[in-house]
């Protein structure tokens, strides 16, 4: 499963033997491997994780209830990502569907083919084997951004589980976003993220919708919210990274 994103993976893994950190508790980045306060901040969580990892949940669950996170790039979404795996009854993925978004589109990243040859690009595969599969957790949170539910892929991904979007204001997805990649339609994908809120509401099922500001400003009571939106109940374990993220940002 791609807990672990493999472009940052491999970015990251010689940064953390610098530090003398144990890799085998790197998680994935929690902001761009292209931003410097990168490493400090994950070192600081590689650290924090190593001394008090969460009890692990019951493996003798019933169905595994799928939360997808739905938004466009540059919305802090890894952060709120890593704030659902602080709890002790889920696993996350991160961006399953990025390598059947660059298999499709065609789309150029430095890292390509080393992504493309880690990854499960079929995206049918991934929608039912890995999103849909089974699993040992309560939950199964996976983060997507909306331009990666290209074409062709299975109608479950949507009518299935529960979803939420994130957004962000549209300025600083794009002046964030253009430091990383040029900006257009198709990678920003905000006309994609519009569209899956439609067919959610079309569904019977509007989905809860949370900005990224208010997430920033006030985590606790953003993600108490989230979580009754949700159906699911809150932890305390959820405010461990966000504070710590937002205090080194």
């Amino acid at each position: 499963m791609y807990i672990i994103r493999a472009k940052r993976c491999i970015h990251l893994r010689h940064q953390i033997r610098r530090f003398g950190l144990p890799s085998g508790h790197l998680h994935s980045s929690l902001q761009s491997p292209y931003r410097p306060s990168s490493i400090i901040v994950i070192s600081l969580i590689t650290v924090f994780n190593h001394i008090q990892e969460p009890p692990m949940a019951d493996s003798k669950q019933g169905e595994i209830e799928i939360i997808h996170s739905w938004s466009a790039p540059r919305s802090l979404s890894t952060s709120l990502m890593y704030s659902f795996s602080q709890r002790d009854d889920i696993e996350v993925l991160d961006e399953p569907l990025y390598g059947t978004f660059l298999r499709i589109t065609g789309a150029e990243r430095p890292y390509r083919e080393d992504l493309l040859s880690k990854m499960e690009c079929d995206g049918n595969k991934v929608v039912n084997d890995i999103i849909y599969g089974p699993g040992k957790k309560k939950y199964r949170y996976c983060k997507h951004i909306a331009k990666q539910r290209v074409p062709g892929l299975p109608n479950d991904l949507l009518q299935r589980g529960k979803h939420f979007i994130l957004i962000q204001n549209p300025l600083n997805v794009l002046s964030s976003f253009e430091k990383v990649v040029p900006p257009s339609f198709l990678e920003l994908g905000l006309g994609e993220l519009v569209s899956i809120y439609s067919e959610l509401c079309a569904q019977g099922k509007p989905p809860p919708v949370i900005d990224a500001a208010d997430l920033q400003e006030n985590p606790e009571d953003t993600l108490r919210g989230l979580c009754q939106d949700l159906d699911i109940p809150f932890q305390d374990a959820m405010l461990r990274h966000v504070k710590l993220y937002f205090l080194l940002s």
